[in-house]
Formats: C-alpha cells, sequence, structure tokens
C-alpha cells in the first residue's frame, strides 16, 4: 500500500511504501501516454519505474551506479539455476 507523504507536493505526485521508498510522478513528456516514477531510497534516486512496451507493462530501471551489481546478482543467479 503506498501512501501521500509530502505535503509540499500535489497529493498526486509523491507516495511512500512501507519499507521507506518514495515514488515521484515526474511531469509527462510532450504526448506521453503513461507515467515515469523516480524510485528514491534515503534521499537517493535508486532508479525509474516506466511503461516497458517491451513487457507490456511498468518496469524498474536502476540507476547507472548500481545497474553492474545487479547485473552480476542476476547472472550468478542464472549460472547457479543452470548448474543445479
Amino acid at each position: 500500500t503506498l501512501e501521500f507523504v509530502d505535503e509540499a507536493l500535489p497529493e498526486d505526485k509523491i507516495f511512500e511504501s512501507k519499507s521507506n521508498i518514495k515514488f515521484v510522478k515526474k511531469d509527462k513528456k510532450k504526448d506521453a501516454k503513461t507515467d515515469t516514477y523516480d524510485v528514491i531510497k534515503s534521499g537517493t534516486v535508486i532508479g525509474q519505474v516506466k511503461w516497458s512496451s517491451r513487457q507490456r507493462g511498468y518496469s524498474f530501471l536502476p540507476t547507472s551506479d548500481c545497474d553492474n551489481e545487479i547485473k552480476e546478482f542476476v547472472k550468478d543467479l542464472m549460472k547457479k539455476r543452470r548448474e543445479d
């Protein structure tokens, strides 16, 4: 469940999960049909949630500074799965 947490922003702009991850709705680009959200944890943007036409739904895209770490984690999971 997401709750509005910041009275300084319009009610439809910022949400917070129970784990203190904030989702800040960005202004739509011209002709955009879907919303994009910055994902913020401990005051740092860790990625975005945006529409992925390839996946036909919303996806989380991590920032490039943590992207490699996530890719390595997924590679390790896939390697372990193939070994089993």
